[in-house]
């Protein structure tokens, strides 16, 4: 994997692009381009769309649903609720989305037409949507808060489900807490979204936290400027975490951490880019394979990777710059009821990052 060529100063410009979008775009009655949804499953369509403040509301593609629960309720194991472009403003407790049923849940992307399906917080609410059924799908989603603190963006409690192409951002400093949370969930698949915003705020913000969980896949996610904690594994074991990127932000965030285990055991952490202030931390968390991945040396006073009680496989990973010999990782462990001072190898340390892709 090759060091990763968007700066911060890109992606603050992306942000702040996609805010103006979301605020300035003109709110034209274009109809939803509900054509372009590819159902996964052979059940109905169901559409919902904001701008239908008149009605009638059938969740047909004539007469979408207003509010997003509205298509959800209509809905049935096997159906796609299609949520068209526009700005949905969950102001209220009872207007939050909770899914409860294995159906494809489906937004529209940004366009040169529209900006997309934007799901914002106003108010301090303890999560903005949940999961409660295996075999969901979500996609194509923007979320984002503008009001005081959201506890948790996206709440999981089901097995085999898939977030993918969703964007979660904050802004200003209104910093989610959590964004995407996994609680007893297995085999769900969180791939390719973007997590992040504001650079200028600290907090102990997770962009991923899995709660025992266990054999879940976590890949191609881009983190940037405001979290704490990039991954967090929480009593989660077996899990992949492979071609991630982390990018923190270098000014005032002083105490990110990329990828943090805590009695998390026998997870796959392979090809992933971590440019952070600790690349990683273990505790309690033996037999994990960790290989191949890029901790980029871009700080300058960071400490790096931290292990307590614990042992693990490292090999082939690239340590900030070209290194002949093996790596020696200081951590520590208990003996005696006493801390003392513990070492781990990676034998054949990568000599450039090209190597490890």
């Amino acid at each position: 994997m090759k060091a990763t060529s968007v700066t911060l100063i890109q992606l603050e410009a992306i942000t702040t692009a996609l805010l103006f979008l979301a605020l300035c775009v003109p709110q034209t009655e274009a109809v939803c381009q509900g054509d372009t949804v590819n159902s996964a499953s052979s059940g109905k369509i169901i559409y919902v769309d904001c701008k239908n403040t008149e009605g009638p509301w059938d969740g047909s593609f004539e007469h979408p649903f207003k509010l997003i629960q509205q298509g959800i309720d209509a809905a049935s194991d096997g159906d796609t609720v299609h949520v068209c472009w526009g700005v949905y403003i969950d102001a209220y407790p009872q207007n939050r989305p909770y899914i409860n049923k294995s159906i494809n849940f489906i937004g529209e992307e940004p366009t040169i037409d529209h900006i997309g399906t934007e799901i914002m917080i106003k108010y301090h609410f303890d999560w903005l949507i949940k999961v409660l059924a295996d075999y969901v799908n979500v996609s194509g989603f923007f979320f984002w808060t503008v009001g005081p603190n959201l506890q948790i963006k996206m709440l999981i409690q089901a097995s085999n489900c898939s977030i993918h192409n969703n964007v979660f951002l904050d802004e200003g400093f209104i910093l989610t807490e959590q964004n995407i949370v996994v609680i007893d969930g297995q085999y769900n698949t969180i791939t390719q979204n973007r997590i992040g915003g504001s650079i200028d705020v600290q907090n102990d913000s997770k962009g991923i936290h899995l709660i025992r969980s266990h054999h879940n896949v976590i890949s191609d996610n881009l983190f940037w400027g405001g979290w704490f904690y990039g991954i967090f594994l929480e009593n989660s074991d077996n899990n992949l975490i492979v071609n991630n990127t982390f990018i923190s932000n270098h000014g005032a965030f002083l105490n990110s951490y990329g990828i943090v285990l805590d009695s998390s055991s026998q997870n796959t952490i392979s090809r992933n880019s971590i440019d952070s202030f600790h690349w990683m931390v273990l505790t309690k968390s033996s037999d994990n394979q960790i290989t191949m991945n890029y901790f980029n040396n871009s700080w300058r006073r960071n400490r790096k990777v931290e292990f307590s009680d614990c042992k693990n496989t490292w090999d082939q990973n690239y340590w900030g710059r070209p290194r002949l010999l093996p790596k020696i990782i200081i951590g520590e462990k208990t003996v005696n009821g006493k801390k003392i001072i513990a070492f781990q190898v990676d034998r054949h340390p990568a000599k450039t990052p090209n190597m490890i892709s």
